[in-house]
């Protein structure tokens, strides 16, 4: 019987280097980006028009590819190919078609990491599935075979009642169960007692020599793959007893799997890198890296690539691993972008794969290099300072920054936020996966008393950008105002002064304290992009002070009000607010909200969904189009009146068709009215720190319009908001164009040409 061409690959692969020296200079950061752009290009030229990728046409018939697809499909994703990307689609559709009759272990820890990896949650119990047959595939000595038995979640909550069957199993298969594990245990699978048992067979069958070998054959020496095997094996089950002991340090009750103590050398949490047999296994496998050469297997440089980024090592024994690894990878790429082994029959489309995950540092168990590495109390970092700056609280954090510092937070808190002013150039952002939570607090003045809200300006809100070029990315600020005699005015992020970027952020209220996400009220341009803006009066408040330009890109915002323009009695100021939306969701009463609003305000919106009582019944100055203009293209509207003012809605307008001649010949082409239907519905009002952006799934029935079916219209939940979901954007290729201020923005529409009912004015500033 043939087995599964995935498992044949990676069976041939495990063993043997070609030492072929490699000593040119370390390919720059361009040649390793361009080559891992080749290696993209090549996995999806080859992929079939069925979903599939195929290995081998000899052994088409006996496997579905699902192995090889699932891997592709990772490493297509791991390297910036976005998640609705249609290659990447349609390789997920597959893989997610054929799970439930996975039996193959390389195939089940696969579409584990694929499942997980695509972050839709109605997929947690397909892989909990998945899980529970790996669970059941273990065998008594700790390890894994080709295959695994049927089973169903069930067995999740006593694995240790399982009858484990007899057998040695290979560390291949292995790793790759414990790699799926491990990704499953995200969902809230406890893996401690196979892991366990996983830790006592990498410790009770090390070779003499400190590696190990495929099968644990004990006349066998180790070998280059099996030696990262048993280290990556040690290192998840290190980090499985940490979870669990963090666990029970909480005093949560652990699951009913949860082992006892066993009699392995398997002490409490320790240094990992200081337990005698991994130290033995990491300077074994620091001599198979010196040997990393052209003809070097491609399964085990992914092997090194996820130690060395675990551990966050540079070298493995003397040996710069990347670099040496990234110069044999690009000496021997193919034009055509593929790599290919020789001698091993693993076949282009593995060999690549393996290749490009290798060159993108793909760090596929993040949370593992953080339970190893432990958290620091003192959370917050400015990234390269040296020796490293590390403080306690934000505030600490920015006096000891100069401007341009980015500062990392290293920790999720939740962490206090006192109405903290920014008013220089600076970067903050969450670290790698961390999700930091900052909770506002009414604090103190700088002479100890606490502050004002309804007199002083910067006590209304969370965070002041006051000054400067402010970027804030991965953050949750939650904002519960505190009960005050007097009304104010709340606002999450207010913006007096400078600039501010926000990406992958949440600003939420849990309370009716009735604030706004963010507060723009200063001339310039505000970027808003992956962003959730929930609760209060607004999601946005725009105060008109000079030209102001606001692009809300891929962002949720629920609110009372979508957008809202208010003037500022004391200043005067005509608005001359240029506003685009892209991609967006916005689930409020009124859309757009300019009341009493005198000047120009232009509005262009492309593939977004707009639910609510209204568009804006304040949206018009009066009867008339004049100081407003509108285009728009691919939107779904889902409102019960269109547009108005003062409370008002003009009677002449009551469909799309109506709409959109209203604002002038082609100014809203291809959008329809239609029944916004979400994943899961929200009542408005329904405002909660606890919201998930992926409730608002839009989920468009066959009988819609086609070019809102395929035009991915409202927000993508994959990418917005803060934690994983900033994790995955870092992950793309459009975070590459954000660092370097480019926005790569795919729209099709461009503002109206109208002149603003009166010239816009700037307030004289108070003296």
């Amino acid at each position: 019987m043939k087995l599964p061409a995935i498992l044949l690959t990676i069976a041939a692969l495990w063993c043997g280097l070609a030492d072929i020296a490699v000593a040119q200079t370390p390919p720059t950061d361009e040649l390793i980006q361009a080559a891992r752009l080749r290696g993209v290009e090549f996995i999806k030229s080859q992929q079939t028009k069925d979903g599939f990728w195929e290995y081998d046409d000899d052994l088409k018939a006996d496997t579905n590819n699902v192995g090889l697809s699932a891997l592709c499909t990772i490493a297509l994703i791991e390297n910036g190919v976005p998640h609705n990307d249609p290659v990447v689609r349609k390789g997920y559709e597959f893989v997610l078609g054929k799970s439930g009759q996975l039996k193959n272990t390389y195939e089940l820890a696969l579409a584990t990491v694929m499942l997980s990896r695509m972050g839709d949650r109605r997929d947690r119990l397909r892989i909990k599935t998945l899980a529970a047959r790996l669970v059941a595939g273990q065998l008594k000595t700790g390890g894994w075979t080709y295959t695994c038995p049927e089973a169903d979640a069930d067995i999740l909550r006593t694995p240790q009642s399982l009858t484990l069957k007899e057998g040695v199993g290979d560390n291949s298969c292995t790793q790759f169960a414990v790699l799926g594990l491990w990704v499953a245990s995200r969902t809230g699978v406890n893996i401690e007692y196979p892991l366990r048992a996983v830790s006592e067979r990498f410790i009770k069958n090390q070779r003499p020599d400190g590696g190990w070998n495929y099968n644990l054959d004990e006349k066998a020496g180790s070998g280059p793959s099996m030696t990262c095997a048993g280290l990556f094996c040690l290192t998840v089950a290190q980090a499985s007893k940490i979870k669990a002991a963090k666990l029970k340090d909480t005093g949560a009750t652990p699951p009913a799997d949860t082992p006892a103590a066993t009699s392995v050398d398997d002490p409490p949490v320790e240094s990992l890198l200081a337990h005698p047999v991994f130290k033995k296994g990491l300077d074994r496998t620091g001599q198979f890296v010196g040997g990393i050469g052209n003809g070097t297997p491609k399964y085990f440089l992914w092997s090194v690539e996820r130690i060395g980024v675990l551990l966050g090592l540079q070298k493995l024994g003397t040996t710069d691993w990347f670099a040496k690894g990234s110069t044999a990878l690009l000496a021997t790429q193919k034009t055509d972008g593929a790599w290919e082994e020789a001698g091993h029959g693993g076949g282009p489309l593995v060999s690549t794969s393996f290749a490009i995950l290798f060159l993108r540092k793909a760090n596929l168990g993040s949370d593992i290099s953080r339970l190893l590495e432990g958290e620091s109390p003192l959370s917050f970092v400015i990234v390269g300072s040296t020796p490293p700056a590390r403080f306690k609280s934000i505030a600490e954090a920015l006096k000891g920054s100069k401007p341009g510092d980015t500062i990392r937070i290293e920790g999720n808190g939740p962490f206090p936020l006192e109405s903290l002013e920014l008013n220089q150039d600076v970067t903050i952002q969450a670290g790698f996966g961390y999700s930091p939570v900052f909770n506002f607090q009414l604090g103190v003045d700088r002479l100890g008393i606490k502050r004002k809200p309804e007199k002083d300006p910067l006590a209304r809100n969370a965070l002041n950008v006051t000054k400067g070029k402010v970027t804030l990315e991965g953050l949750t600020i939650q904002m519960d105002p505190p009960s005050q005699r007097a009304k104010v005015a709340w606002g999450g992020i207010g913006v007096s002064g400078g600039t501010l970027r926000l990406l992958n952020c949440s600003v939420t209220e849990g309370n009716r304290g009735g604030f706004a996400g963010v507060v723009f009220s200063a001339p310039g341009k505000l970027i808003l992009r992956n962003s959730v803006l929930a609760g209060g009066r607004a999601a946005l408040e725009i105060v008109p002070n000079g030209a102001q330009e606001v692009l809300i890109d891929n962002c949720l915002l629920f609110s009372d009000s979508g957008v809202q323009v208010i003037p500022d009695p004391a200043a005067k100021a005509n608005a001359a607010v240029k506003l685009q939306l892209l991609q967006c969701t916005v689930q409020c009463n009124n859309s757009f909200n300019f009341p009493g609003v005198v000047g120009q305000i232009d509005i262009a919106t492309e593939r977004s969904v707009l639910q609510g009582k209204s568009l804006g019944l304040n949206l018009l100055a009066g009867p008339t189009k004049q100081g407003r203009s509108f285009r728009g293209t691919k939107n779904v509207y889902d409102v019960k009146d269109w547009v108005g003012a003062k409370g008002q809605r003009l009677p002449e307008i009551t469909n799309q068709k109506s709409w959109a001649k209203f604002w002038g010949s082609d100014s809203d082409k291809n959008s329809y009215l239609q029944l916004a239907k979400f994943s899961v519905p929200h009542s408005a009002g329904g405002f909660s720190h606890l919201l998930q952006v992926q409730d608002w799934g839009l989920e468009l029935p066959e009988s819609a319009e086609p070019i809102l079916l395929k035009s991915n219209v409202g927000i993508d939940p994959y990418f917005a908001g803060a934690g994983r979901t900033f994790d995955q954007y870092r992950d793309s290729v459009g975070y590459n164009a954000w660092l370097k201020g480019n926005l790569e923005l795919d729209t099709e529409v461009a503002f109206a040409e109208a002149a603003p009912a009166k010239p816009a004015t700037t307030p004289k500033p108070k003296k």
